[in-house]
C-alpha cells in the first residue's frame, strides 16, 4: 500500500493520489474491523479466566461445607450450619458471576449502590472458611459503622476476600508462625472512601509490583493461584468509578489502598401517626 502512494507521489498525478489515498483507507478500515474483532475476542476470553477463578475460589469451601453436612457423626445444628454457608457461598457465586460478565459487556454503574463498609470487612473475614487465629493470624478491624460506599456488597466483599486471603497466603509462606492484618476505613472528611488492607508478611518484590495487576501476573509473596486475583479487583473497582493501588513498606509487608466514591448520606424518614 505504502508503494503504491510512493509511485503516485513520484509521477504527481492528482487522480493516481487519489486513487492510492482511497486505497489506503480502505486498508486502514479493514485492519481497525479485525483489531476491534481481536480485542472483542481477548475480552470474553479474559472475562472466561476471570469468572473461572472467582467461581472456583468460592466454590471450594461450599464443597467443604456439603462433606460436613454428610458426615454421620455430624449433629443436626453443625448440618444446618453448613448447609447455610453453602447455600450462601452459591449466591454469592451467582452475584460476582453477574458482576464480571457484566464488566464483559461494558456495564454501567449503578448509581444507587451503596455498601456499609464495616458490615462487607466482617462478612470478608467470616467468608475465609477458616478463622485466621487458627493460623496464628491476628486481624484487626478499624472501620466507623456509618460508612457507606457507592458499590453493590458482592464486588467490594469479592476484593476484600481476595486481599485477605493474598495476606493470608504471604503470612504463612514466610514460616514465622504468626503474623498480623489489619483493615482499616476512613473518608479523611472527602467524598471518598478509603480502606487500607496491610499485613506484616514478607512483602512482595520491586521487580513484581510493577506487573501485580495484570492477568496472569503473581505478586511474588508466596501466593499461590492463577494470578487473576489483583486484576479482578481492579476491574470491579473500577466498574464503580474506584481503584487500587499497592503501597510499599520499608518494614516489609503489603498494603493495598482501595479508594472508592462515598454513597450520599441517607436521609431519614419519618411519619407519624395521625
Amino acid at each position: 500500500m505504502s508503494g503504491l502512494m510512493a509511485d503516485a507521489k513520484r509521477n504527481g498525478n492528482p487522480a493516481e493520489m487519489a486513487s492510492a489515498i482511497d486505497g489506503l483507507a480502505e486498508g486502514l478500515g479493514s485492519l481497525g474491523d479485525e483489531m476491534v474483532e481481536l480485542q472483542k475476542r481477548a475480552a470474553l476470553g479474559a472475562v472466561a479466566g476471570l469468572l473461572a477463578h472467582e467461581v472456583n475460589n468460592i466454590l471450594t469451601p461450599v464443597l467443604a461445607y456439603v462433606r460436613l453436612a454428610q458426615r454421620a457423626d455430624a449433629d443436626d445444628q453443625a448440618v444446618q450450619r453448613a448447609l447455610d454457608e453453602a447455600e450462601s457461598g452459591v449466591r454469592r457465586t451467582t452475584e460476582i458471576a453477574s458482576a464480571i460478565l457484566s464488566l464483559g459487556r461494558g456495564g454501567g454503574r449503578d448509581a444507587s449502590a451503596r455498601a456499609n463498609v464495616l458490615d462487607v470487612i466482617r462478612q470478608s473475614a467470616a467468608t475465609l472458611g477458616r478463622d485466621l487465629s487458627r493460623d496464628g493470624i491476628t486481624c484487626r478491624i478499624v472501620a466507623p459503622e456509618d460508612i457507606d460506599a457507592a458499590i453493590e456488597p458482592t464486588p467490594l466483599q469479592q476484593v476484600l476476600v481476595n486481599l485477605l486471603q493474598n495476606a493470608r497466603s504471604a503470612i504463612l509462606s514466610s514460616k514465622r508462625g504468626r503474623g498480623s492484618i489489619s483493615v482499616t476505613c476512613s473518608t479523611w472528611n472527602t467524598d471518598r472512601v478509603r480502606i487500607e488492607v496491610a499485613d506484616d508478611g514478607p512483602g512482595i518484590s520491586e521487580a513484581a509490583r510493577k506487573r501485580m495487576f495484570e492477568p496472569f501476573v503473581r505478586g511474588g509473596n508466596g501466593t499461590a493461584g492463577t494470578g487473576l486475583g489483583l486484576t479482578v479487583c481492579r476491574e470491579l473497582l473500577r466498574a464503580a468509578k474506584g481503584d487500587i493501588s499497592f503501597t510499599p513498606s520499608e518494614s516489609g509487608g503489603a498494603t493495598f489502598v482501595i479508594d472508592l466514591p462515598a454513597a450520599p448520606k441517607e436521609t431519614a424518614v419519618r411519619s407519624e401517626a395521625a
